[in-house]
């Protein structure tokens, strides 16, 4: 479960995790409620949160980051 903020949701898509609002504890309890009620969902979307992380890469993030920032600044 992923607090829902836009830093986030840019970079992990809903059919890889959970979100729940971030300044609410019910729907927190809802999410998790949820998840127990429906394992194979829940692990299907672990399965592809693992292999997603395992892809993601803070130096590739970096790499595009920089990309971003010299196209802006050159042209």
């Amino acid at each position: 479960i992923f607090s829902r903020i836009p830093a986030i949701e840019k970079i992990v898509s809903a059919d890889k995790a959970f979100f729940a609002e971030s300044d609410s504890v019910e729907d927190w309890e809802r999410k998790i409620k949820y998840i127990l009620e429906h394992e194979n969902e829940a692990r299907e979307r672990a399965l592809k949160m693992r292999t997603y992380a395992l892809t993601f890469n803070w130096g590739d993030r970096a790499g595009s980051i920089r990309e971003f920032i010299e196209k802006r600044h050159n042209g």
